[in-house]
């Protein structure tokens, strides 16, 4: 990180006085930032700070961050601060925390909502993820055969601990009007459907996301509106990456309604019944999400090469309404994109740990289906 920047955000740290008080009245809208950002990310999440910061915020609204620091930053204390006039304004130092802890995660949204209690409730999750799969599975599979170093892990990292999806799903005291995730691979749909009932929309990518992740001076006066206009938030930032060239010209995005959800597990559970088999798929035919020893494929395209038109299409009549907005970029990084519906699945590869298999039966979306899907 530019020293510039280290200033500019060390700046705009305000310390708390009384005179936001007046923010403990319900107001029209808070929307929380979770930024798990004791990790290799924390730059990124200082650049994010600094576009959330131009944009001008309502009276009746309040952005509040929780921002964990790792060690070597000039403030490693994670805290809790509100957007005001261009400045963050720190409202209380929660201490060393551990942001990938699903215990931390539930009290510091507690304590936000109890400080700022609003109509409605928007959560931005910000930090590295790989869908559904439980803390360092993807690192010891994926990332070890590649021979690379691990740089995306289950929602959060943080010294060793990370949190599945289970235990997010767990941590979320309310429900929120929407979850979007400025983190990798979650528009999965066993993730989508575990929280089915932890927010009325879900915005979040398929495939990785690049560091620079969302960006917040484009779509955080988009979400501040009512009504939301989703669909311009998830096209925002498509042609954030769209304009550029080279491999950062690499972006997937859907929007995802979760009221459907259940409709669509039922056709899938319907469908598997008279099919009375696990599937298997020709990994050659189906739409990926990694370029090898890949784990995540296209969701639509997974469905359409397995099952026969009587029933694959009141599935994909369903998936049309679970989908609300969707799009990608021709490639993202190396992997060719394509065809993509905008929600990946998991499918396991031939030398899958009886581990993983266990936790995956785990998951609420495979004990409705009782979908599993062999490579």
């Amino acid at each position: 990180m530019r020293p510039i920047l280290l200033f500019f955000i060390s700046l705009c740290f305000v310390a708390c006085t009384d005179s936001f008080n007046e923010m403990d009245s319900f107001s029209k809208k808070t929307i929380i930032v979770y930024m798990a950002a004791d990790n290799d990310l924390y730059s990124n999440a200082l650049k994010d700070i600094e576009e959330m910061l131009k944009t001008d915020i309502p009276n009746n609204c309040n952005v509040v961050v929780y921002l964990d620091a790792p060690a070597y930053s000039t403030d490693s204390l994670s805290k809790i601060s509100i957007l005001k006039n261009h400045q963050l304004v720190e409202i209380e130092k929660v201490g060393h925390t551990n942001s990938a802890s699903p215990e931390t995660l539930n009290r510091v949204i507690k304590k936000i909502i109890k400080r700022f209690p609003a109509n409605e409730y928007g959560l931005i999750l910000w930090s590295h993820g790989t869908g559904w799969l439980p803390e360092f599975a993807f690192e010891n599979y994926y990332q070890k055969k590649q021979n690379m170093n691990a740089a995306q892990n289950s929602f959060g990292k943080d010294n060793g601990r990370e949190m599945n999806i289970i235990e997010l799903e767990n941590a979320l005291p309310i429900k929120f009007e929407y979850i979007l995730f400025d983190a990798c691979f979650m528009s999965n749909i066993e993730v989508l459907y575990q929280l089915r009932n932890k927010a009325n929309y879900i915005i979040a990518s398929p495939t990785e996301e690049l560091g620079t992740g969302h960006p917040y001076d484009k779509i955080l006066p988009v979400l501040l509106k009512s009504p939301i206009n989703y669909t311009s938030i998830a096209t925002k930032y498509m042609n954030f990456y769209k304009i550029k060239s080279g491999i950062f010209q690499s972006a997937t995005i859907a929007v995802i309604s979760t009221k459907e959800l259940e409709k669509l597990a039922y056709l899938i559970s319907q469908a598997n019944n008279q099919k009375l088999t696990n599937l298997t798929i020709d990994d050659n035919y189906i739409q990926k999400y990694q370029t090898s020893n890949c784990l995540f494929f296209d969701f639509n395209d997974v469905l359409s090469n397995s099952y026969d038109l009587n029933l694959y299409n009141p599935i994909k009549k369903k998936l049309s309404d679970v989908i609300l907005f969707n799009d990608y970029t021709e490639y993202f990084i190396n992997t060719k994109i394509n065809r993509s519906c905008g929600i990946s699945v998991f499918v396991f590869p031939k030398d899958i740990d009886d581990t993983l298999y266990r936790k995956y039966k785990q998951l609420s979306w495979v004990k409705d289906t009782q979908l599993m899907i062999f490579n």
